[in-house]
């Protein structure tokens, strides 16, 4: 078995036990009535990212239960959303009925079952650039990406990475772990996460052929929602000083 069929199944695994008790969590947050970024619902309408969505073919990587990919949706672009975990996609599926269409798929984003140059952008937020080795993701995506085609990648940001041990999930104020390490580490809800340097992101997507048009570390509203089960003093204190999410908006050329 190779590494990359072993931290996929293993993610596949936790995610299938995981789907109904994250929903919860989503549901506590509330449901945004926009297309927002990242754990902490950071505003497309503020940070103005994706453009306009009316026609485009839009590929949600790691799409979850697919909230995202409906909202993409109905702002009229024409979604795909894929994903490892079929418990997951049927929550998907669940929400979905009776909504705007989005296509579900069931697959790796390391191994994406799409034909060269099929879509006009590719979005992973908190998706499967979070649990997929971004050496393997991020050429699958561009692969896929036609001429001109975004990409656009929200996960953790590697500072949030440093400050947190591998067997917790609220970060502290000292540094945890080596920089230059980062790559892959098991979570502790049995998932296995990959980060990067803010160098290794940058090499990463130029050997993909992928150009960085923004690097954006948004600052999360005061007021927002904590999840119950996280200690609401560190967290608070934590998104008050440091970055949590962070967005990558990158592009593939459109010549090469």
């Amino acid at each position: 078995m190779t590494a990359a069929d072993d931290h996929g199944r293993r993610n596949r695994r936790a995610w299938n036990r995981m789907a109904d008790q994250y929903q919860e969590i989503l549901a506590e947050l509330g449901t945004p009535d926009e297309l927002t970024w990242g754990w902490w619902r950071h505003s497309e309408h503020r940070l103005d990212i994706l453009g306009e969505l009316t026609g485009r073919d839009v590929l949600d990587l790691g799409c979850g239960a697919a909230g995202w990919a409906r909202r993409l949706a109905d702002h009229g672009a024409n979604v795909v959303g894929i994903d490892a975990s079929a418990r997951q996609l049927a929550h998907a599926r669940d929400s979905t009925a009776g909504g705007a269409a989005v296509a579900l798929v069931n697959g790796d984003a390391e191994r994406l079952p799409f034909a060269d140059a099929s879509f006009d952008v590719a979005v992973s937020n908190w998706g499967a650039l979070s649990f997929c080795d971004p050496h393997v993701a991020v050429p699958e995506a561009a692969r896929v990406l036609r001429p001109g085609g975004l990409l656009v990648v929200c996960t953790s940001s590697p500072i949030y990475w440093l400050c947190t041990a591998s067997d917790a999930d609220q970060p502290g104020t000292e540094i945890r772990r080596s920089y230059f390490d980062l790559h892959r580490s098991p979570g502790n809800t049995g998932t296995v996460r990959f980060q990067l340097p803010y160098g290794g992101w940058i090499r990463t997507f130029a050997e993909a052929g992928l150009t960085i048009e923004a690097l954006i570390e948004p600052v999360p509203d005061p007021a927002t929602v904590i999840p119950a089960h996280l200690e609401q003093a560190t967290w608070r204190h934590w998104l008050a000083n440091w970055p949590f999410d962070v967005i990558w908006k990158v592009r593939k050329p459109t010549h090469r």
